[in-house]
């Protein structure tokens, strides 16, 4: 799997790079638009893709059993800390927001530090 993420991370290095000469040394106007497009975009489609990435790693909750963390979620860490560790009322909504898709009852369990070894949960009502 460690693999598989260097080669993603190698080659978004590369297209960024391509990007950035493209738009230096040539001034194509596609290619600053798709910069702005990506640097505004992909923090949007994060954030977006957070609500229904908890959905489907919701659980139901069993009497008797312990919720186990879906080891993908750790992705989101910076989201589940924030939410974590600011007390305010503002998180109600986003809150909100990642226990609205999941079942009645199910627990959405949203990490809090990137080792995995912290976890915060969230009851769907």
């Amino acid at each position: 799997m460690s693999i598989v993420f260097l080669t993603l991370g190698v080659a978004c290095a590369a297209f960024c790079i391509w990007l950035a000469v493209r738009i230096v040394n040539r001034r194509e106007r596609w290619a600053k638009w798709t910069a702005v497009g990506l640097l505004v975009g992909l923090p949007l489609m994060y954030v977006g893709s957070f609500g229904p990435a908890c959905w489907i790693a919701a659980s139901p909750r069993i009497a008797g059993t312990t919720d186990a963390p879906r080891v993908w979620m750790r992705f989101y860490y910076p989201i589940g800390a924030l939410i974590h560790y600011n007390k305010s009322q503002d998180n109600r909504v986003v809150v909100r927001w990642i226990t609205w898709g999941a079942k009645k009852g199910g627990r959405v369990i949203v990490p809090v530090d990137a080792s995995g070894q912290s976890w915060y949960g969230f009851t769907a009502e």
